[in-house]
């Protein structure tokens, strides 16, 4: 992932948790449970959701993998984890008593150690 899929994977990170709940419960399955090795049939709409699913779940397991391991300080750390709930930068900064530029500044270096993580894995 480069650096502006980094930023849209993270900006659509609760869309995507909530997408697969949804996507999972309209499969019949709970979310959690290992779908792509079950066999629930093979309609055309369910390989479109399994295929969807793998998609959105490579993605997010990059995005966590590279979280926990590129070196994040625990500023970053926190405003990416708002940033994943959905917050934008002017609804972050009053938790951190700063304005919204900071926190754009924090978030935008957050990404570049993500892409910079990614491309060297």
């Amino acid at each position: 992932m480069n650096e502006e899929e980094i930023r849209e994977t993270i900006k659509d990170f609760k869309y995507y948790t909530e997408e697969s709940k949804r996507l999972y419960a309209s499969l019949g399955s709970d979310a959690g449970i290992d779908i792509f090795s079950m066999n629930i049939g093979s309609s055309k709409r369910e390989d479109q959701i399994r295929r969807k699913l793998e998609k959105m779940d490579r993605k997010m397991t990059a995005l966590l993998r590279a979280l926990e391991e590129a070196g994040l300080t625990d500023k970053e750390w926190s405003i990416v984890d708002c940033a994943m709930e959905g917050m934008s930068p002017r609804k972050i900064a009053p938790k951190f008593n700063c304005s919204h530029h900071t926190i754009q500044r924090h978030f935008d270096s957050a990404c570049g150690k993500l892409a910079e993580y990614l491309d060297a894995g």
